[in-house]
């Protein structure tokens, strides 16, 4: 479930770190692309050329538009939470916090890297539902993680981390 305006879709840039690396990213691809078009025949007009960069420049903006997903299992949800935990560990995510009763995870890496955008956050809601919010390609991620697995290859050890 998404959680974002549909204008978004149309301006899918939600911070200034964001517009800041998307403006890089922009002129990178113009770079590349600078140096391959004189070698096409016909050379196309210089809007294609931008209208291309732009576009390619944009995927990464629309993967971490805002989403929820809520799953109800047949397991105690904190036991899921921890097998979700382990999952993010193995995906590439840390925990930050956990104080408030939701679980916050981010990518690992350098701030540089990363945006915040990309944050998940994990809450228990009852004894059987887990609200999970985030980055729409981390939480599909999470969803074929999730149909993927059987309960019997899930660990045996389900204690909340």
């Amino acid at each position: 479930m998404r959680l974002h305006s549909a204008w978004r879709y149309l301006w899918p840039i939600q911070s200034a770190g964001q517009l800041l690396s998307y403006c890089i990213l922009i002129l990178a691809v113009l770079a590349i692309m600078a140096a391959i078009v004189p070698y096409m025949e016909p050379v196309p007009p210089l809007f294609w050329v931008s209208l291309s960069a732009a576009a390619c420049a944009s995927v990464p903006l629309y993967a971490v538009l805002p989403a929820r997903i809520d799953i109800t299992t047949a397991m105690h949800a904190t036991a899921m939470a921890a097998l979700l935990h382990r999952h993010m560990a193995a995906t590439g995510y840390v925990q930050t916090s956990g104080d408030d009763g939701i679980r916050h995870y981010r990518p690992v890496g350098p701030r540089w890297r990363r945006w915040e955008e990309s944050r998940v956050s994990v809450r228990v809601c009852d004894e059987s539902t887990l609200r999970i919010e985030g980055a729409v390609l981390t939480l599909k991620g999470i969803e074929e993680w999730l149909e993927a697995a059987r309960p019997g290859t899930w660990p045996s050890d389900s204690r909340a981390v």
